[in-house]
């Protein structure tokens, strides 16, 4: 069998497998021609499979965590940064620059064909070795995919090792489909740790229409935004957006807005303002 179909039809990577399939010959000159490349001692990727994988598989490993959560096509706040790879505790795996060598014995359910960990296990694990609010943004991702679903990712969590099993119950617990995208659901993960008790998207109706802030804590009557440039760049978001925060104000809610670099970059400033939100002693005492 051609290498090139084999390894298409394998995921794009293949092991000793493709020899067996296709002939030591055939092989040799697809490498030669550059068609396909070798990852590992007897292991092979098509040029085109991501480079994440074929690192995972050339070091007899699985792909996890934010590597995963990009090959099953979920936002992931952060850029791309070290290679998460899992081999199992007993395996000889030298760590290499830019891979995060991480061992754990995975069950057979928890790894998919083409050695990525499974939708449930990738959410678990950067639960486990990640920070909460990009846990939270990937956890969001993978329900909105329809990938996850939350009552399977709240009991896988809930039967979990001990250890770290709080980090994996706080994400699932927290995650929201309704969130719209990492922006909003990092925000809510700063809210939720300033004490805030904010719920994403609900829609509250002014008498007249219906209007949606991005994060809401009803004890407190305080409404947060998720400003970014992208989806108010122009005059006609100015006027739809200055009539929502007027609906919201008009409501009886405080507004309180951040832009994507406050939430993203500059998180001392956003921690800060929640943390006074979540007080609720405001300074304002009247004109002197």
């Amino acid at each position: 069998m051609d290498p090139v179909d084999f390894l298409t039809m394998s995921g794009g990577i293949a092991g000793r497998d493709l020899l067996a399939a296709s002939g030591r010959h055939a092989v040799r000159r697809a490498l030669e021609a550059g068609l396909l490349v070798r990852v590992g001692r007897g292991r092979f990727s098509l040029p085109g499979a991501a480079r994440s994988i074929g690192i995972a598989h050339g070091l007899s490993g699985v792909l996890s965590h934010t590597g995963a959560a990009r090959f099953w096509g979920w936002e992931v706040p952060a850029r791309p940064g070290d290679v998460e790879v899992v081999v199992p505790r007993n395996r000889r795996a030298r760590p290499a620059a830019g891979v995060v060598v991480r061992r754990r014995d995975l069950a057979p359910d928890d790894v998919v064909a083409p050695g990525v960990t499974s939708p449930v296990r990738t959410v678990l694990d950067v639960a486990t070795d990640h920070p909460f609010a990009e846990a939270l943004a990937i956890a969001d991702s993978s329900l909105r995919s329809g990938l996850v679903a939350p009552d399977e990712l709240v009991a896988a969590a809930a039967g979990s090792p001990e250890r770290g099993r709080a980090r994996r119950l706080r994400v699932a617990r927290a995650a929201d489909p309704r969130a719209d995208n990492p922006f909003e659901s990092v925000l809510r993960a700063l809210s939720l740790e300033a004490g805030l008790a904010v719920v994403p998207q609900v829609s509250l109706f002014t008498g007249d229409r219906w209007v949606r802030p991005d994060l809401l804590d009803d004890a407190r009557r305080l409404a947060i935004e998720a400003e970014s440039f992208t989806w108010h760049g122009n005059r006609q978001h100015l006027m739809r957006d200055c009539r929502k925060y007027n609906d919201l104000s008009l409501m009886g809610l405080t507004v309180v807005r951040f832009a994507w670099e406050q939430v993203m970059v500059e998180q001392a400033y956003a921690r800060a303002v929640l943390l006074r939100a979540a007080a609720g002693d405001p300074v304002w005492r009247g004109v002197a």
